[in-house]
Formats: structure tokens, sequence, C-alpha cells
């Protein structure tokens, strides 16, 4: 500083100003202590984008105060004007600007009159800094503003967003589904969001070399700000609590859980239905289209009652083929002499290669199976993402899975998922072992590895499972988990109680500390199964959860559905609703029925041309 003041008084002699380190300290250390010298420094911003996507509440956070005016559910920004401010003796000045309306034939002429006025505006005095700004939320697949950025580079030139920063609002928005089905991973959808606008971008400015840089932004009262700018991840205590509290079925290679053998035990001496039953003739495809409409209904729900009930007999008799071969087992356990030794396992056999025909022929197995691999344990299975960074192959990660008894009543399971793309590699993956005894406890332990940007979360969790009493199953367990050089250890304590075969209760409770901080939480949960549980899934789950943090308390509620509307589909029901106000509604249908899968395909492929269509009209629009 000291420096800087020599040179703007145009001090020439450079060697009034050859101080030592410790001098140039102690200047420096006495101008502090005084007062932080004003900088004679401004900056001017631009801020541009889309109608209610945060810009004017994002100048309001920055500043933190009230600046300009917001509105939720109405353009609040009309006009274009200037905020000014100090932060941190900076002199900051915001071009706040009427948000663009959504791509559309209609809405072009009065985006390029907005344009326009805002390049008028900044003529005299040029911004230093452009912020475009979009809604996290609100990118998808179907993401089509190239229009709107075309128009964007016609207005204002290339050169624009050669100083620009995309600015991705609502950041701690609850992350959609995949295109598998699953949740996305935090940082895979920063990644994939970022590379659909910086593609529309390349389009628009017609070179691929331009990286645009990428600012999360999450104006909520509720959200935490790094005031200090540390840039250093800490966890959410939270969200590890919640995680630990999480129900962890123990498995086995009979494929069914405490609460499946639960039921089954109660049913174990009950008659199978399904053999009381009278014979039925199963009618071929013409002669159930002769059938009435009100006989095709009771001859369709009869076969479905009939398939129900055999169902639950397939499955009570694998569980009791389960049962006496562990019984078996144990027999010659005691019966040998020497028990340690272990039996020899059933090795692979390589049969003789098949004769080959001498032209390909795609139907022809010859080409593609050459040999037999018996008593194989691997599940695997690639990833298929048709939106990933390569479409031609469109696989972009393998999933691993298995399940195996590696010693009597001792299991383990590896389930497991790698994904790679041009920048980032991440992997998922959840390793238990566990002790299953028929007439006691059950421990288990396990290890989870995950990927967070370029750091690994590594987690230790053991639990013991105690059925002390009839209908009631006890769990105690522990974790420590580990990321960016500190550990968070957790402790948690659970109690379930089945009322009958159709209702379950269970009430947890845990704590979590690490870093100098401290969460505890607990939640309760209802759920009620169909009658045909545990071969048909329907079931209504209520759950109330309680999280205290810093010596705030967040209540929420969630509730989970899932049900058949017919034979051929069902449907599933998620929501949920916290104290903040912040909740989310999830609801999914499947089915199997040809004319509904047509229905949804073909609406699928005409809002695709539409907005294709709509699309290049608009770009045509532009270049005119």
């Amino acid at each position: 500083m000291h420096l800087a003041t020599l040179i703007r008084a145009k001090e020439s002699d450079l060697k009034r100003v050859n101080h030592s380190s410790s001098r140039a300290r102690a200047i420096a250390s006495h101008q502090e202590a005084t007062g932080m010298p004003q900088l004679d420094f401004s900056c001017r911003i631009l801020v541009i984008g889309k109608t209610g996507v945060g810009k004017s509440a994002t100048i309001n956070s920055i500043f933190g105060q009230a600046k300009t005016i917001t509105g939720a559910f109405q353009p609040a920004t009309n006009c274009i004007q200037e905020v000014v401010g100090n932060i941190n003796g900076l002199n900051i000045t915001f071009i706040d600007t009427p948000g663009f309306l959504p791509s559309s034939t209609n809405n072009m002429k009065r985006n390029k009159r907005i344009m326009l006025s805002i390049k008028r505006f900044i003529r005299k005095s040029p911004p230093d800094i452009v912020l475009y700004f979009e809604r996290l939320d609100f990118i998808n697949a179907g993401y089509v503003d190239f229009p709107l950025l075309k128009l964007v580079t016609e207005v204002f030139g290339s050169a624009i967003w050669f100083n620009t920063i995309i600015v991705m609002t609502h950041s701690s928005s609850a992350i959609p589904d995949g295109p598998d089905g699953y949740t996305f991973n935090y940082e895979s959808y920063i990644s994939h969001c970022t590379n659909i606008i910086q593609q529309h971008i390349h389009q628009a400015v017609l070179d691929s070399r331009l990286e645009n840089p990428v600012l999360l932004v999450e104006n909520h009262s509720q959200c935490p700000k790094n005031i200090m700018a540390n840039n250093a991840r800490i966890p959410s205590l939270p969200h590890l609590l919640s995680s630990l509290l999480r129900h962890r079925p123990v498995s086995n290679l009979s494929g069914n859980d405490d609460e499946i053998e639960e039921i089954l035990l109660s049913e174990k001496d009950e008659e199978d239905e399904y053999d009381q039953l009278p014979p039925i003739r199963i009618l071929t495809k013409s002669q159930f289209e002769q059938l009435p409409e009100p006989l095709k209904k009771d001859y369709l729900d009869e076969m479905d009652y009939r398939e129900t009930l055999y169902l639950k007999k397939q499955l009570k008799e694998d569980f009791r083929r389960h049962k006496e071969k562990f019984h078996l087992t144990e027999e010659k356990f005691l019966n040998s002499d020497n028990p340690d030794d272990p039996q020899p396992t059933p090795e692979p056999v390589l049969l003789p290669d098949m004769a080959v025909p001498p032209s390909f022929d795609s139907d022809c197995h010859s080409h593609r199976y050459r040999c037999l691999v018996s008593n194989e344990q691997w599940l695997v299975r690639p990833v298929l993402d048709p939106q990933g960074w390569d479409h031609d192959v469109g696989f972009d990660g393998i999933n691993l899975e298995t399940t195996t008894e590696i010693k009597k009543n001792v299991y383990t399971s590896v389930v497991g998922q790698m994904n790679k793309n041009k920048q980032d590699f991440s992997v998922q993956s959840e390793c238990a072992a566990a002790y299953v005894d028929p007439c006691g406890p059950t421990y288990s332990m396990g290890v989870d590895v995950q990927s967070s940007g370029k750091d690994l979360v590594c987690t230790i969790h053991s639990n013991t499972k105690i059925k002390n009493i009839k209908h009631n199953i006890a769990d105690c367990g522990v974790s420590l988990t580990s990321f960016a050089k500190k550990y968070y250890v957790g402790a948690k304590l659970e109690d379930t109680v089945f009322v009958g075969k159709r209702l379950k209760f269970v009430l947890n409770a845990g704590r979590m500390e690490g870093a100098g901080q401290m969460a505890y939480g607990g939640s309760f949960e209802a759920n009620f199964r169909g009658e045909d549980y545990p071969v048909r899934n329907d079931n209504v789950s209520l759950t109330m959860t309680v999280l205290s943090l810093n010596k705030e308390m967040v209540l929420s509620g969630s509730l989970q559905s899932e049900f058949r509307l017919s034979r051929s589909l069902r449907a599933s029901v998620s929501a949920n609703l916290n104290s903040r106000k912040m909740g989310q509604i999830c609801i999914k249908t499947s089915s199997s029925e040809h004319l509904q899968i047509a229905s949804v395909a073909l609406f699928s492929i005409f809002k695709f041309l539409s907005r294709r269509k709509e699309t290049r009209n608009l770009v045509n629009e532009v270049m005119d």
C-alpha cells in the first residue's frame, strides 16, 4: 500500500521504498490498525438473464441489504438502473436490467427491444464483467434457450461472452432424477448443466474454445453465507446424520431381509391358498376376445388373483428350502470329524468350440457365446446415459454387484458404480459384511466410499440387530466419516415394532459430531403395507423427522406411497415439506400396456418436433 501511494504521488526515487520485509509488515499492520485505506478502484457489472431467475435478489445478497425490489411471482425490475455500493473498500456498480422472456416467436421482439436499450445504456461506460443468470433447477435435457443466446450474440456481439460469468441460482434446490431413474450426484449434475449451457454458447458464438466460469448462488434467507470466502468444503452434519439413521437391510443369499422373514415365519403354518383353488381353463387370445366385457374383467381379475397366490407360494417355498439347506449344513458341520476342512467348489467347465457358420448371421448365438461359466457371482451392468458426453456409445459408467457366503452364516455384499466423462471421474461403492445368527443377534460392518468433487468421502459403519422379543427388532450403530482431513463420529439407536403383517413402526435417534459442531436428530415412521405384501409392494409410509444443529431446529414430514392403479399401471407418489417452507412433490407412473406406452412415445415425439420447428423459426428470425 505504501508503494502504491508513492507511485500515485509520482515518486521516482525507488530507494526511498527499499524497505525490508519486516518493515513492510510493520507498515501494513499500522495501516490496518488505523483503518482500511480507501482504494481508488471501481468495477461495473452488467446483469442480464431471463425474468424470475434471481438477478435482483443476488444483488441484494451481495450487498447484504435490500438495494433493489424483488418479486417472487412477477417481474420486479421494469427499467435499467444502477445499483452502487461499497464492498470491503471496493466501489461496485451493478447495472440491473429487466428480465428477458422465454424464447418464443411472440417474445423475440420484446427481448430485442430490451437488449437494444441495454446496449445504448452501456455505450458510454462499458461494463467490466457480465453476469448471465439462469436457474439451476430449470436446466434439463429439454433446455432450448439457444435462440435467446443467439439474439444476445447478434445484438451485443460475440465479444460479450469473453467477459461473461454464468451464474446459476437456486443452487440448493432438490436435484432431479437422471436418465436411469436415480438421483444425480451434485457435482455430476452441475457439470451436466454447465455443459448444456456452454454448448449453446458455442453454437451462438461459433467458437468451441470458449469456457465461461460458473458461479453457484443461493439467495434463500436460511442459506449460510461464505462471508470469509473460505473455499474449504465442509460436509453437512445433518446430511451425515440422516445417512447414519437410514435403514440398512442385511443382505444374504436368500434375498430376504429381516422384515420379509418376519412375515414368512408368521405364515409358515398356514396352508397355501393356491393349492385350494379349483382348476381353471386358460383361454386363448381368440377365445378371450369373444367374451363379453363383464366376463373379460372377471377373467382378468381371477388370473391376477391366482398369480398373486402363486407368487406367495413360490416365496414361501424358497424360504423353506433356504431353511432346510441351513439345517442340513449345520448337521453336516456337527457330524464332520474335521469341520475346518473347506469344501471343494465346482470349477467352471470349458465347453468345446461350436461350429461357426461360414457367413455371419446375427441370429446365430455361435458368434457370441463360446463357453459356459458356472457359479458366477458378479453382476456387471453398463450405465447408459444417452445425454452424456459420448453420444456414439451412450455408456459412461459400469455397475458391479455381488453377494456371497464366505463362511458359515457370514455374508458379504459389494455394490459399486464408476462413471467417467471428459473431465471428472466419480465412484460410489458400498461394501458390507454381516454375521447372521438365526437364533440370535446380527452383526454387520461396512465401508462406503463416494466421490465429492476431487475428494473422497469414506465412511466406516457398524450395526448390531437384536430380536429381543417377538415382533420387535432393536438396532444400534456407530459410524466414522473421513472427508477433507476431518473426521466425524456418529451413533444411533433404532427400534422397529411390527403390528400384525401390514403395520410397522420405526423410531430412531442419533447424534453426529465433528469439526467443532454437533448435530442431533431423530425420526418416527409409520408404514402400512398392502394385503399382498411382499409379493405386491403396495405401501404407504409417513415419516416425521427433527434435526438440530447450532441451536437451530428443522422439522420435516414426508409421505411416500406406491400402489397399483390397474393390472398394468403402477404409480408412486413422494412428497416432503419442512419448517423452512421448502418441499417437493414427485409423481411417477409405469405401465406395461402397449397402447399407453405408444401414447407416451407419440406425445414425446410430437413435443420434440414442435420444439425443434419453433427453435428453427426463432433462429431464422434472429438471423434475418
